[in-house]
């Protein structure tokens, strides 16, 4: 294995899309040497699909999270620990690091919130993917229109990302949004911290879709996230021009991927 090692929980979807045009992330990471450790989230992709309000939970995430970070060093051999999530994982990656301090070398988060998302039965929404699953708890994004409104800033994307990614998208349980908690303050990690957003993301809590205004006492809503990081060594944040909630899928994706590599190797 390649060092550092970057540790994510994350659709594959989103952080492994392999259609050759840069926005795979994973890709990209391997290339800068960055070894990768990717899993389904429960209620995701191929793992197991319990209760999706009794079982599967912020806390069941952040849990096993826990154990997978924890087992890492006893299971294979690396360098150092980032941990690297997107959106509501960023609550699963922010919980342990609150709770234990310096769990990772360096941590990277890209946007945040669940404001605009507009959501349906997966099975009614999307029965060409999920029509085996019986449980009404477990949901997907409404669709095309909505995804775009949500998720990408018009013009500066490819329509066929957009619908790629749809053929893709996965599965939120209702379980996940009754329990998510407001983030933690991480008050004993003291390691690098890089936060990415899109200027546009309606997704993320910004105002208007405007996420470069100021916050607090803060130059913008992204930096505002420092409070909670507040004894760590370095704080970067880029908020990424003409770009939504999903970066990666944007015109911008590629070269955000690759300052992303960049940081890291500065930041270790």
């Amino acid at each position: 294995m390649t060092s550092p090692r970057t540790v994510s929980a994350i659709n594959h979807t989103y952080w492994n899309f392999a259609n050759g045009t840069g926005n795979d992330y994973a890709e990209a990471a391997l290339k800068s040497g960055h070894a990768i450790f990717m899993y389904d989230q429960i209620g995701e992709g191929n793992s197991d699909k319990p209760d999706g309000i009794q079982e599967v939970q912020i806390g069941t995430e952040i849990a096993v999270a826990s154990a997978l970070i924890d087992n890492l060093p006893s299971l294979l051999k690396f360098g150092k620990i980032v941990g690297v999530a997107h959106a509501h994982g960023r609550v699963v990656m922010i919980a342990p690091i609150a709770e234990r301090g310096n769990i990772f070398d360096a941590t990277v988060g890209t946007a945040a919130g669940l404001a605009a998302l507009n959501i349906q039965i997966a099975s009614q929404a999307a029965p060409e993917m999920w029509l085996s699953i019986k449980d009404t708890s477990y949901t997907v994004s409404a669709g095309p229109t909505n995804d775009q409104i949500a998720y990408y800033f018009y013009p500066f994307f490819e329509e066929k990302v957009l619908l790629e990614v749809q053929q893709g998208r996965g599965l939120l349980s209702l379980g996940i949004l009754l329990t998510l908690p407001t983030n933690s303050v991480a008050q004993n990690y003291t390691h690098p911290v890089f936060v990415v957003t899109g200027e546009h993301d309606f997704f993320h809590v910004c105002r208007a879709g405007q996420c470069n205004v100021p916050q607090s006492n803060f130059p913008s809503i992204p930096a505002a996230v420092q409070s909670l990081f507040p004894s760590a060594s370095k704080f970067d944040v880029d908020i990424v021009e003409n770009t939504g909630h999903f970066i990666f899928m944007h015109n911008s994706g590629p070269d955000v991927i690759n300052s992303i590599q960049t940081w890291i190797d500065q930041a270790l």
